[in-house]
């Protein structure tokens, strides 16, 4: 059914416009077409997932213990397990991935876990004093929690990819979901480290952000545009781990649940929509469609953002409690981190404060010291050189690093930005004392530069206070910083007149 829903949308402009109906999930194996398949006697067994091109397809199988036709539904794959030397064959063509190999390798890790909690703001947690997640801070105190953890971007598109990839935005150049933008084959991704260690890579929950290459790793990935649950992408996880407990998995999984959006096109948690009272629920949403970086500071987004949480942390619960009944401490890595923070906490949103930047990342599992709550800055471009630290995989020429928890170096600073074509170019550098806020004049060029010739520049204490600070010796200290980390961005008012003509509405009178 599935198979001929696409074929009736495929060429419907509506479907991408709408983000392909919103709840239509799209089951993406890496395959070749071909009319038959033949597996060798050579590293049996293995699972084979293979998929018809045509509604009830017969695919004819020869095998040393299997004879007969099965069907296969069009675009839809059976996983057949292959244990003897086997033939396949059929009159159409079929979607045949590559075979899944069933062997452990006492190298690997049984489970690598992933996972992605969009828009967690871990300052949130903290201002609530860690009661809205108890199940996932008893888990993770076994391990690390990072408390002071910043995202390096304020939203998902290209924070994701400086997770996945270990480089800030402005090296890996994937800013905006509106300009179809690949990552260069140069930045290796996180997924495509684990794949050559060895493991089987699965996204078994994901968002849409496939044809970006930030994916390219995963031998399978199930996404769908927004209806990313937690209670339905744990079970994924299990019957995952399940499926395929004879091979070494990497499994990431994407749950929204705790992003916040407009209330105008998305309906706000059950729990928290019926216990407002009706002014609150009036009163609290903005009338105008805005993102969830501009979402204002209201009870009805902010019980709508805790009640996802909680959510959240009581189906991860789940999850905790199967990993400790089926594996032992040194069979599994598993890892939550989120992309980025929440606004609606500031009663002043600014795009990279500290509650839109905060962040979680915790770790628990193989060679992962039990610590507890650790106080070193840690940034989203650090999960890739961590990931890497316990897998076996190396990380060079990235931005991230690894963490002293973990035997590396503790960071001086982190760098949150906000690189967005069309808007002024937003800048943050934390250290454990202060704070320095950068927007520059100018906006954002199509190619990810923006001129910071007289951009603003504020240096606060992180003290609680947030008072101004105007000692010449630390404000030197943020400029050197600024000048090496923007070198790569910063104009410095060259650009290309024709681009700028061509969009007025971005820049005005500056064309």
């Amino acid at each position: 059914m599935r198979g001929t829903l696409v074929e009736l949308w495929k060429k419907d402009a509506s479907f991408s416009t709408n983000r392909g109906a919103g709840t239509v999930t799209f089951d993406v194996i890496k395959s070749k077409l071909s009319e038959e398949c033949h597996i060798s006697s050579d590293s049996l067994p293995v699972i084979l997932p293979v998929a018809g091109t045509k509604n009830n397809q017969k695919a004819n199988i020869l095998s040393q213990n299997a004879e007969g036709t099965i069907s296969l539904g069009k675009w839809l794959y059976s996983f057949l397990r292959v244990e003897k030397e086997t033939h396949i064959q059929s009159d159409q063509p079929m979607a045949i991935g590559a075979p899944i190999y069933l062997k452990h390798n006492p190298k690997r890790k049984k489970i690598v876990l992933n996972l992605l909690v969009d828009g967690l703001c871990w300052r949130a947690i903290q201002d609530q004093d860690y009661a809205l997640m108890p199940n996932t801070v008893e888990f993770f105190s076994k391990g690390i929690i990072f408390n002071q953890h910043y995202a390096a971007s304020e939203y998902t598109y290209p924070s994701l990819v400086t997770i996945e990839t270990g480089l800030y935005p402005y090296h890996h150049h994937i800013l905006d979901d509106h300009f179809n933008t690949v990552l260069p084959e140069r930045c290796v991704t996180m997924s495509e480290k684990m794949k050559a260690l060895g493991y089987y890579c699965v996204n078994v929950m994901g968002s849409g952000y496939i044809y970006n290459g930030v994916m390219r790793g995963h031998d399978r990935v199930i996404i769908d545009p927004y209806e990313l649950h937690t209670y339905a992408g744990v079970e994924r996880i299990i019957r995952q781990m399940e499926a395929f407990d004879e091979c070494d998995q990497f499994i990431f999984a994407h749950f929204m649940d705790t992003h916040p959006y407009f209330v105008g096109n998305f309906q706000i948690p059950l729990g928290a929509e019926t216990k407002l009272d009706l002014d609150e629920r009036v009163n609290g949403q903005n009338s105008v469609e805005s993102t969830s970086v501009f979402l204002p500071c209201t009870r009805l987004y902010k019980e709508a953002n805790r009640q996802g949480i909680r959510n959240t942390d009581r189906c991860l619960g789940a999850l905790y409690s199967y990993l400790q009944a089926h594996y032992s401490e040194d069979e599994y890595i598993i890892q939550l981190y989120s992309d980025h923070g929440s606004t609606i906490y500031d009663r002043k949103a600014r795009v990279l404060s500290d509650h839109q930047s905060s962040s979680a990342y915790m770790m628990r599992g193989a060679g992962i010291p039990q610590r507890g709550f650790v106080e070193e800055l840690t940034s989203s471009a650090d999960v890739y050189p961590s990931l890497g630290h316990l897998t076996g995989y190396s990380s060079q020429e990235i931005d991230g690093n690894l963490p002293a928890a973990l035997g590396g170096k503790e960071r001086d600073y982190v760098i949150s930005s906000s690189i967005y074509p069309g808007q002024t170019l937003k800048f943050c550098i934390r250290t454990k004392e202060y704070e320095c806020y950068v927007e520059s004049k100018d906006v954002v060029e199509i190619d990810g530069t923006a001129d910071l010739s007289g951009a603003e520049i504020s240096i606060h204490s992180r003290n609680g206070g947030g008072e101004s600070i105007s000692d010449s010796i630390i404000q030197e200290k943020f400029l050197c910083i600024l000048r090496e980390e923007t070198k790569t961005i910063n104009n410095e008012g060259h650009f290309w007149p024709l681009l700028r003509s061509k969009r007025p509405k971005w820049f005005g009178s500056l064309c």
